[in-house]
């Protein structure tokens, strides 16, 4: 037993002495780097686009609270997650946040068109939130479609396909929508009165939707109310 600890001793004296002599000589350990899951990434963009300030461009990772502007007749589209897309659409101001656990778009202005089919939160949570001046939509792996006026005043919102869960600004009124094929509402705020209005299919069609689900390698039944 004496001889086994004799020997353990010197054993752990030779390690020593030779990462000492390492470090001596200038030799570091080598850590392995960590590796960090981009965000999101831009896939697609027209016109002029900026995410916090600077020029977007096809391929650039994106962080976790980018602020996306763009000009007239320019859109940017964003994957995050594999399976997630977004549309930012013409003359839009979008703040993202992309978290663990819920992501969540501040749309000051303009249009977002989103396929979603891998969000992070629980299937019977609100897992991406959208809200506007006027509005806000809870999304629970839903396409949709959401347009801001310029003045902040009236949020446009269309379930193309799933479920929403919306309310106006001001808490008064709330809805959970559900369709399979397109279910719009308006609402309109001005001076802390809010309005919550039927809507008809504007500003979108089906082809941006399953252009869109294209892109996540999703095909859109618009026979069911997908989850």
């Amino acid at each position: 037993m004496k001889k086994v600890s004799i020997l353990i001793c010197l054993m752990i004296l030779t390690v020593v002495a030779c990462s000492r002599e390492r470090e001596s000589a200038g030799v570091a350990s080598v850590e392995p780097p960590e590796v960090k899951t981009p965000a999101a990434e831009v896939v697609y963009l027209e016109g002029n686009v900026t995410i916090d300030g600077e020029q977007a461009e096809i391929g650039d990772v994106i962080g976790m609270t980018p602020v996306i502007e763009t000009g007239s007749y320019s859109l940017c589209e964003i994957i995050f997650r594999e399976r997630n897309i977004l549309r930012v659409g013409p003359d839009t101001i979008a703040s993202i946040v992309f978290s663990e656990v819920i992501q969540s778009v501040d749309l000051q202005k303009g249009s977002l068109t989103s396929v979603l089919k891998n969000l992070a939160g629980k299937a019977d949570e609100d897992s991406f939130i959208v809200t506007s001046p006027s509005g806000s939509a809870g999304v629970r792996g839903t396409s949709f479609y959401i347009r801001v006026s310029d003045d902040g005043k009236e949020t446009y919102i269309c379930d193309c396909n799933g479920r929403l869960h919306i309310a106006d600004s001001e808490g008064g009124k709330e809805e959970l929508l559900e369709a399979s094929h397109h279910l719009a509402r308006i609402i309109t705020c001005n001076g802390g009165v809010c309005t919550l209005e039927p809507g008809k299919m504007l500003y979108h069609t089906d082809e941006d939707i399953e252009t869109l689900a294209a892109k996540i390698d999703w095909t859109v039944d618009w026979s069911v109310i997908e989850e």
